[in-house]
């Protein structure tokens, strides 16, 4: 999981990994944030076809206390073995199914009646101490498909599931930042280009002074005006200082 940074090629590596050794019809990773209390997909995969497009899964709310079933391990932060899963299921106030073809959410009355359902999972907090950040379910459509093994092998992987997920996030958030950094940059540059383009053909004195006092542009209009050239004023920075009345000193510099 740590070989790479991209949290899509991660994700995918967990799904080929758990669906080699598990009972495995479907897998979900998903974020939960505590400051809205919403649940969030970040990854899912039905049988053995491709990851499916979570962008257009909404986020669902945490259920009440003792209900749902992701919601009931985010709660309490532990591990769940549901071999009866639709059991646990009728707790949770509102159920979303997605379909594999369409890739739509659709809500359990509108599922056709011969569709396959969930009767097993392995459902685990992803954890960063004690606070939970997310879910990974494991899920199968048969009965009593998981062992306590199978939740013990489940649990190792989450540590390492959520080391993986932060490592990633921090390093796009680096990439982003980087990014807006090289593109101010880039409109500062074309910015001052403007500027100077601008100061190089006006009649007026233009210069640019930094936080240490030193010249960093001054336009030629200095030496018609001035006499001196623009090396001579980059030479010396007291140079203006010589040249105005000390009685003007305070309104150019």
């Amino acid at each position: 999981l740590n070989r790479s940074l991209d949290i899509n090629e991660i994700y995918q590596t967990i799904f080929d990994f758990l669906s080699a050794i598990l009972p495995c019809d479907s897998l979900i990773i998903s974020a939960f944030d505590p400051s809205t209390e919403l649940i969030t997909c970040q990854a899912h995969w039905v049988g053995r076809g491709e990851a499916q497009n979570v962008s257009v899964y909404q986020p669902i709310p945490l259920e009440p206390e003792g209900r749902g079933t992701q919601s009931l391990a985010i709660r309490t932060g532990k591990p769940l073995l549901l071999n009866d899963y639709v059991a646990q299921r009728k707790t949770t106030q509102t159920i979303y199914f997605i379909d594999d073809e369409t890739n739509e959410v659709v809500l359990e009355d509108e599922l056709p009646e011969d569709g396959d359902i969930t009767r097993s999972a392995l459902i685990v907090p992803l954890k960063t101490g004690e606070q939970v950040n997310g879910v990974i379910q494991v899920m199968s459509y048969q009965l009593n498909a998981y062992t306590e093994n199978h939740l013990k092998l489940l649990e190792a992987l989450a540590l390492h599931i959520t080391s993986a997920q932060t490592n990633a996030r921090l390093f796009a958030q680096v990439q982003s930042e980087l990014n807006e950094r090289k593109l101010a940059e880039a409109a500062l540059r074309e910015n001052a280009e403007k500027f100077r383009t601008v100061a190089e053909f006006t009649y007026d004195w233009e210069y640019w002074v930094g936080l240490d006092g030193r010249y960093r542009y001054i336009s030629p209009a200095c030496e018609r005006i001035t006499g001196y050239s623009v090396q001579e004023f980059l030479e010396d920075d007291t140079l203006l200082n010589k040249l105005v009345h000390p009685d003007d000193l305070e309104k150019v510099t």
